[in-house]
């Protein structure tokens, strides 16, 4: 077969089944047509298209459009891959690549890493990162959100450390939190329902809001109120108070009977200040529970239901 020598001069548009050029650079380079496409740097014993095909245009404002047609069934052979080396030989030990495989996604590897830093599925609108990325414009500890027009931004207000989120300013109107709930046992000894971890030499504050709720399955009772708390841990030693339940802070209604609940405090030592309740009621109950959702003021406590 002989060599063919092409120089391509302004304005040339190649085409040869995959590859159509309209540019300004020098090409200079053997080309044959091997497996019904145009391969340019393919040796004169090759018999079929390698990753070692080059296509060099000296002219960096020229453009090239590629278009590749497959019909190979291997879904794993990507079907465009184009290779950048970084060293002086251009050994591949030091690659980077983007390529699109047989399922239309766009991938940039990093060969020294051997792995795909970032795949976009243009199928699935899903974009993948090989490891976290960084965003330049965020400040560290911030925790990002959608500013104007959807922009990606920060604001030192509202922060995330260590273990700890921190909001300057919170609008929680028409917000409410979840409820726990402790089933009891009727006109038994008082039972821990919630339990808060203190840190040594430490204050805490709060309050409960709760519902005791009581059934028989015809009749029905409730008493709702808020019980505020405190305490003190002295090395590890917590002494503590909880209010005294008031027709100011709870009110009950019942379909029959009455339904009566005391609360109380406790230390369970190791820094563990326990929040206990009995309920009595006049019913058989067969449901005796209270529901409640803790507010403290120290945020440096650990929270957690019985």
């Amino acid at each position: 077969m002989k060599r063919l020598t092409l120089y391509a001069i302004a304005g040339l548009a190649l085409v040869a089944g995959f590859l159509s050029a309209p540019m300004s650079p020098i090409l200079e380079a053997a080309a044959r047509v091997i497996d019904s496409k145009l391969s340019v740097g393919e040796s004169a014993t090759r018999t079929s298209p390698t990753l070692a095909d080059t296509l060099t245009i000296a002219d960096p404002t020229g453009s090239i459009s590629v278009r590749q047609i497959r019909s190979d069934t291997d879904v794993a052979y990507p079907f465009q891959t184009f290779e950048h080396r970084t060293t002086a030989t251009g050994a591949a030990v030091s690659k980077y690549e983007w390529r699109i495989d047989s399922s239309g996604n766009l991938i940039l590897h990093d060969d020294i890493a051997a792995a795909d830093r970032i795949t976009v599925g243009f199928t699935t609108g899903v974009v993948t990162f090989g490891v976290a990325p960084t965003f330049s414009a965020l400040t560290a500890t911030r925790v990002p959100f959608a500013g104007v027009a959807g922009a990606l931004t920060d604001d030192a207000d509202l922060t995330f450390v260590t273990d700890t989120l921190s909001a300057t300013k919170v609008n929680t109107s028409g917000v409410q939190g979840a409820y726990a709930t402790k089933t009891l046992v009727d006109a038994a000894a008082a039972a821990a329902f919630v339990k808060i971890t203190m840190p040594s030499n430490s204050y805490i504050g709060g309050n409960i809001d709760y519902s005791v709720e009581s059934s028989d399955a015809t009749d029905f009772q409730a008493r709702s109120g808020n019980l505020v708390f405190s305490a003190v841990s002295k090395v590890a030693a917590i002494t503590c108070t909880v209010g005294t339940v008031t027709t100011a802070v709870e009110v009950i209604a019942t379909s029959s009977g009455t339904l009566a609940n005391t609360f109380s405090c406790a230390d369970a030592t190791g820094g563990v200040l326990n929040i206990l309740t009995a309920a009595d009621s006049s019913l058989t109950p067969t449901t005796l529970r209270i529901r409640y959702r803790v507010n403290t003021t120290n945020s440096g406590v650990t929270v957690a239901p019985q």
